[in-house]
């Protein structure tokens, strides 16, 4: 199955060898790889020139954000499906042409099984943000839930084909046509929270998402983007573009109830964590970021990104 790969690259010459390696050796002949680089200042663009000559490479003249440029990438892109991929992720056989495959057929968002580098399972499809589901799974741990309840709540962790209200955009598949309906990605949200924000509009247009564990699989690192330009890996802009998407899109009062939800499962692990004495940095960072963005009462549109 023929398809493009949209890679949107910032900064991103230390993982450019490791994915074309992946690529070369597991992607079929007649794919397209499309490369749209954020006017990166680490040679980014040359690693792409000299690792696959063979790529198309679309260079920006300033840093638009993940979003603004995956939408540039859709709309470049010459086949009728698209997968959206990140830079900082390793393909580990040949399932993503099975993925290409499955999403022609259907007019619904995909997504493969998403693992760490150690081969456990990554969060990559959820429930929908201010769910009965995603409720459940705040004050109900799916380790002791029924299989069944917590393939609704937990379609990451299983290699099968599930329903999920929210994918990651660590790598995402559709028909070129119907992400071109929504954008794919509102530009308004440049980092962080455009996955989630796709998923609600597509929903609520009638289009599913899909996690397919059973077809393909990847490894993303993840955060590096997050981790270059901010101090706090990118938490502050995480936690006020969730809450931005789920007022935006759902209403003020999910959007108070969704934060709210978020606030008491980060601050019942920071306590457990640290009553074992366990790192809890990463609750300790996210409590501290929510303080700071409901002082303004109203979830601000996430700040233009920093300079390089």
């Amino acid at each position: 199955m023929r398809f493009t790969a949209v890679m949107v690259t910032w900064n991103s010459a230390a993982e450019i060898p490791a994915l074309m390696e992946s690529l070369d050796r597991y992607l079929a002949r007649g794919c397209e790889l499309l490369f749209v680089d954020n006017n990166s200042s680490d040679g980014t663009a040359d690693v792409i020139r000299a690792a696959s000559p063979g790529s198309r490479l679309i260079e920006l003249a300033e840093n638009v954000g993940f979003g603004p440029a995956c939408n540039i990438g859709v709309q470049a892109a010459v086949t009728c499906v698209v997968i959206l991929l990140n830079p900082d992720s390793v393909v580990i056989d040949n399932s993503l042409g099975g993925l290409a495959e499955v999403a022609s057929r259907e007019r619904a968002l995909f997504a493969p099984l998403v693992l760490n580098e150690d081969g456990s399972p990554q969060i990559s499809a959820r429930p929908a943000l201010a769910s009965c589901e995603s409720t459940l799974i705040s004050i109900w741990p799916g380790a002791f839930m029924p299989k069944r309840l917590r393939a609704r709540c937990e379609p990451w962790r299983y290699a099968e084909r599930l329903p999920a209200g929210w994918l990651s955009g660590a790598c995402l598949a559709a028909q070129r046509e119907l992400l071109l309906e929504f954008g794919p990605f509102d530009e308004r949200l440049v980092l962080y929270g455009e996955d989630g924000d796709l998923c609600i509009r597509a929903h609520q247009a009638g289009v599913p998402s899909i996690s397919a564990g059973d077809v393909a699989r990847i490894v993303h690192l993840g955060g590096r983007s997050g981790s270059q330009a901010f101090s706090d890996v990118g938490m502050q802009r995480k936690v006020e573009a969730r809450w931005w998407v789920v007022h935006e899109r759902l209403g003020a009062a999910r959007g108070i109830f969704d934060l709210s939800l978020q606030f008491i499962v980060q601050a019942s692990r920071f306590v457990v964590k640290r009553a074992l004495r366990r790192d809890a940095e990463f609750h300790s960072v996210w409590l501290r970021a929510a303080r700071r963005a409901v002082r303004s009462r109203k979830p601000p549109l996430p700040s233009p990104l920093p300079d390089a």
